[in-house]
């Protein structure tokens, strides 16, 4: 008798779009994810958060820099037991997303493979 992996419940948030669109084609394909929600800014992700439970966020490099802190923050705050991925487009931004809470950094341009790894280390 096998026992099977709990999926890890995931918000995605990112301007609609193709880079949201493809993010969510890259989560859904791994096995053990299942993308519960997407939110196009951070007000709308804070929201759903309030609705449903979630295990992982997704934050994407397409949203301003101030409202991802501003996410970060709460999101910490107030459901600190969500881990956070946080996408960005230099590697300048690594320090202030993960003093606001981010767990894991990832560079926009990075293979499907550290994506993936990514996602499983969160």
């Amino acid at each position: 008798m096998s026992v099977e992996k709990q999926k890890t419940t995931t918000l995605l948030v990112s301007v609609p779009g193709n880079m949201q669109d493809g993010l969510r084609a890259m989560l859904r394909s791994l096995p053990h994810i299942e993308v519960v929600a997407a939110a196009g800014g951070s007000l709308s992700a804070y929201d759903l958060l309030q609705k449903r439970s979630v295990d992982l966020l997704v934050i994407d490099a397409n949203l301003p820099q101030e409202e991802v802190l501003a996410l970060l923050h709460r999101v910490k705050e107030n459901y600190p037991q969500i881990r956070c991925i946080v996408l960005t487009l230099t590697y300048k931004e690594n320090a202030v997303f993960l003093a606001s809470g981010a767990d894991v950094i990832l560079n926009r341009d990075s293979s499907h493979l550290q994506f993936a790894s990514a996602v499983q280390s969160a």
